[in-house]
């Protein structure tokens, strides 16, 4: 036997006699209870692929290290707070899914980016874990050649190593340093506070306020007049958008802080008929989507008027798209309209699961409208949760039951007529590892 699957078994502690499995090369151990691993596991030797997500597994143990064959390891949803630096031992190891588990060492940002980036950080930690000679310094903010100084000076000789280590603090929250920003690049925030009080004399400030978030260059040379300020101003403004807080006005030395806009939504025609709709509905809904999602897509806002607290109207290639945000009832709506509906529908749901992918175990249900006579062109019509139509595909049933009109529709067109249909099962698959 090579491969073995214990999917969904309510297992809590694999058994000793699985090692006598040596022919053993994958191993799918998902949606079980495990707690740990047995040491024994390294005498699996002809390990491959080891799948345990959705268990509830806290440490990781060493004989993990052991299998040196394995290329792929999903530990995806557990409660892992730890790895053992080991793990970098696994030459042949491609694939290390630690999302959404409780990761303090390597830090989860560190995890996500793969296990290139965490063999990295064991290394960085065993070359250096003293970095009080930067903690220590007195000022908000270097250059970063400064820091390259100061890293040289302390034992880093490489480049890439200095570098390294200003991500990793970055990741930590120790100071920030945004290497794929063209203006931030150059500087190392030293003081994370001091850049977050800087922010908020924005966000706080009165004039602002009055104005609902609109301000310029003038007004910040106003609010950051102190001298700890006042020879960082781009910087900290582009630290503003980078957080998306902010937005500038195309072509207009103007900038927009959507979360102090008017609550008021404006008046505007909207054709009712022959809309792409979608809603987004969450069990806990965290603020600030909506700001964010504003932010993302500031440059297409219709006229660079239809914004609001809650809303924006989004136009590109002759299609606009409504997206408002109805914080009471945890969910957002999207309504499109015009020539390329499904394009700028997929562009929309894109920017809006890369922000829900920015936060740590969020739960939502992306839902789809009906297509039955009844319901198309109905503002009101009945929706079905996609991961339940995709349940459907998987199972071999292509076909559904509206629960307005009864009618039996075709799952397959009820994806393919919102959102990109390969796209959404490929999705499902990598949420599955």
């Amino acid at each position: 036997m090579t491969e073995l699957d214990l999917r969904g078994n309510q297992i809590t502690n694999l058994p000793e006699s699985i090692t006598n499995l040596s022919n053993l090369t994958e191993l799918d151990l998902r949606g079980n209870q495990i707690t740990n691993l047995p040491e024994s596991i390294a005498k699996l030797s002809n390990l491959k692929k080891l799948y345990l997500k959705e268990n509830k597994i806290t440490d990781l143990s060493e004989s993990v290290a052991k299998l040196s064959n394995f290329t792929e390891l999903y530990l995806s949803r557990n409660s892992i707070k730890k790895l053992p630096e080991s793990i970098i031992n696994l030459s042949k190891l491609e694939k290390l899914d630690l999302s959404e588990n409780t990761l303090e060492t390597p830090p989860l940002e560190v995890a996500e980016k793969g296990i290139e980036a965490i063999r990295d950080y064991f290394q960085q930690v065993k070359q250096d874990s003293d970095y009080l000679y930067l903690e220590q310094d007195g000022r908000d903010y270097i250059s970063l050649e400064e820091y390259l100084q100061i890293c040289q000076a302390n034992g880093f000789t490489e480049r890439k190593y200095k570098l390294q280590l200003s991500s990793y603090l970055h990741d930590l929250g120790v100071c920030l340093h945004f290497q794929d920003d063209l203006l931030l690049n150059k500087t190392v925030i030293l003081k994370p506070e001091w850049g977050t009080t800087a922010v908020y004399k924005v966000l706080d400030n009165q004039t602002v306020r009055r104005n609902w978030g609109k301000f310029t260059k003038q007004d910040l040379a106003n609010i950051w007049q102190e001298q700890q300020y006042e020879n960082a101003r781009d910087e900290l403004l582009q630290l503003m958008i980078k957080f998306k807080l902010c937005y500038k006005i195309p072509n207009r030395d103007i900038y927009i802080a959507p979360q102090l806009l008017t609550e008021n939504q404006p008046t505007y025609n909207w054709q009712e008929t022959n809309n792409l709709i979608l809603r987004y509905t969450y069990e806990f809904m965290p603020k600030g989507i909506i700001t964010q999602f504003i932010v993302a897509m500031h440059q297409h806002i219709w006229q660079q008027e239809y914004v609001w607290k809650s809303g924006v109207i989004i136009e590109k290639d002759q299609t606009k798209a409504e997206v408002i945000e109805y914080y009471g009832k945890r969910e957002i709506k999207i309504r499109v309209v015009g020539k390329h509906k499904r394009d700028l529908l997929i562009a929309v749901t894109h920017e809006l699961d890369k922000i829900h992918d920015s936060y740590n175990r969020l739960k939502y249900n992306k839902l789809i409208p009906c297509n039955c006579q009844k319901c198309k062109n109905n503002q009101d019509s009945y929706f079905y949760p996609l991961k339940e139509l995709q349940d459907f595909v998987a199972a071999g049933e292509y076909t559904i039951q509206c629960r307005k009109s009864f009618k039996m529709v075709n799952v397959l067109s009820l994806i393919d007529d919102t959102i990109d249909l390969r796209q959404s099962f490929e999705d499902r698959e990598r949420e599955k590892k």
